[in-house]
């Protein structure tokens, strides 16, 4: 049987026993499709994370393609004029996969991940002719999701004016500040591909995407990665499609609030999280973590 073929890119920023018990449980449930792992480790690292345990499994390290980025981007706004530069541009979220890999679908995910079921072939057998699956919409910041008008399904069916919009977003208070777009006002501010766990077209995207056109999966502009991207490509008549991943996957599993961000702002909920990830470890994993 001929089994596709996928890469995975994840950017590192710590959480190293986090980041093992990512790729070991996405490993251990869709293993057979995955070719490469671009690991793209931020040069600058929370108290000086090591990834020892993930170099030194044997199934993981025959996988895994590390690259440092010489510029540490953070959630900094990214310079567009800067992206004629590769070392700039290959610095952006992922961007290392997108211009390395020889697949014509890369999988995304972050490092906080646990995998449950075989994600990477549910998104294979929905992807169809969409540029990209996976979850759409940071809907509990959005106005439209308050005023029940929207969900992650149809984001791209509205066709309010933006003095409509205006006005819902004035009753309905943004939870993050916004600037509409008057002559394209959708996708809204909080509407993208969501980058935790996802499956890009990457032959649609280097026909789309920058030089090609403006933005990059991995650029900061506006509210939040991929955003500024995501509304580019829908504007250009590319689609995407949200999937329903809770039997499949689990975001910031180890965190209580279930946003992996807010462990790299607190180093108690930090080093809560990585203590919890080394007990999966131990337990379903059978690895010392010492």
């Amino acid at each position: 049987m001929n089994i596709p073929k996928v890469d995975v890119v994840l950017n590192v920023y710590g959480k190293p026993y986090q980041t093992y018990v990512t790729l070991k449980s996405l490993l251990q449930v869709s293993g057979d499709m995955i070719d490469k792992i671009y690991f793209i480790q931020e040069a600058k690292q929370p108290h000086n994370d090591k990834f020892d345990i993930v170099f030194n499994d044997i199934e993981l390290s025959q996988k895994i393609q590390l690259f440092i980025p010489q510029y540490y981007l953070y959630i900094k706004k990214t310079k567009i004029k800067q992206y004629k530069k590769e070392d700039y541009r290959l610095s952006l979220r992922y961007q290392y996969g997108f211009e390395k890999s020889d697949k014509k679908f890369l999988f995304i995910t972050h490092n906080d991940v646990l995998y449950k079921d075989n994600i990477i072939q549910y998104f294979l057998d929905n992807i169809k002719d969409n540029m990209g699956v996976g979850e759409i919409g940071q809907c509990w910041n959005c106005p439209f999701n308050f005023a029940k008008i929207c969900n992650r399904y149809n984001y791209a069916d509205h066709k309010q004016t933006y003095k409509e919009v205006k006005s819902i977003f004035k009753q309905y208070k943004p939870v993050r500040k916004h600037k509409l777009n008057k002559k394209h006002v959708f996708p809204l501010p909080e509407c993208r591909l969501n980058e935790w766990f996802c499956l890009i077209n990457r032959e649609l995207y280097t026909s789309k995407s920058y030089p090609n056109g403006t933005h990059l999966f991995g650029s900061h502009i506006r509210t939040d990665t991929s955003v500024e991207w995501f509304r580019e490509m829908n504007l250009l008549g590319q689609t995407f499609k949200h999937l329903n991943t809770d039997s499949y996957a689990k975001h910031a599993y180890f965190s209580e609030e279930g946003n992996g961000h807010q462990a790299l702002l607190n180093d108690e909920k930090y080093f809560a999280q990585e203590e919890k990830a080394k007990e999966y470890i131990k337990e379903f994993f059978k690895e010392k973590t010492d």
